[in-house]
C-alpha cells in the first residue's frame, strides 16, 4: 500500500504498478500522510518508506513543522511500525524527535 500528497506522483506509482503487472498486490491512494488517524491494512506494524520534502524541490510552508508533524504521526498512529527515512539532513532529521536505530550515509 502507498500513498502521496501530489496525484501526478500517484498517477506514475499506479502506472509503474501496472506496468510491473502488481495491481492484486499493490494500492497507491492521493493522501497526506499527516491525515491517516489510524494506520493502515491490518493489525501488524508494517514498514514506512518515505522521502519527505527536504526544501529543494519542494518547499513547504515549514519544513520544522513538517518534520516534527511526521515524528507526532509516527509516535501516534504508527507505532511499532519500522519507518525507512530518505534524506540529507540530519537536523531536519532531529525535528522528527526518533533516534534511528541505523544511518546509512
Amino acid at each position: 500500500m502507498g500513498s502521496d500528497i501530489d496525484p501526478e506522483a500517484v498517477r506514475i506509482a499506479r502506472a509503474n504498478i501496472k506496468s510491473a503487472n502488481l495491481e492484486d498486490m499493490i494500492t497507491v491512494e492521493c493522501r497526506d500522510f499527516l491525515s491517516y488517524d489510524e494506520a493502515p491494512g491490518d493489525d501488524e506494524p508494517g514498514i514506512i518508506v518515505t522521502n519527505p520534502p527536504y526544501g529543494e524541490r519542494l518547499r513547504p510552508d515549514d519544513i520544522d513543522m513538517l518534520y516534527r508533524s511526521i515524528g507526532s504521526e509516527l509516535k501516534t498512529v504508527f507505532k511499532g511500525y519500522h519507518v525507512w527515512i530518505l534524506g540529507y539532513s540530519d537536523a531536519a532529521f532531529a525535528g522528527i524527535g526518533l533516534k534511528p536505530s541505523v544511518k546509512y550515509p
